[in-house]
């Protein structure tokens, strides 16, 4: 699939697709939103961990892409 095969790494790498998101706080808040759709039972189709980098990325703000499905509508996730 073509979200899968989405390159998290390096901003600068002409193959990197994301690069890391703006802040810790930011990354903990996808990384929360990603546990919530799990406490609500939506479908993981990918997603929702960090990505293993080498240095000097290890340890950056980054995370992979995550696609749900099957979310009710009326479900956090949906409605923040």
């Amino acid at each position: 699939n073509e979200v899968a095969r989405m390159k998290v790494g390096d901003p600068k790498a002409q193959e990197t697709f994301l690069g890391p998101v703006v802040s810790r706080s930011h990354q903990e808040k996808i990384l929360s939103f990603a546990e919530t759709a799990r406490q609500e039972k939506a479908k993981f189709h990918l997603g929702d961990t960090q990505p293993a980098l080498e240095a000097p990325l290890k340890g950056g703000y980054f995370v992979h892409p995550i696609v749900v499905s099957e979310v009710d509508p009326g479900s956090r996730i949906c409605q923040d």
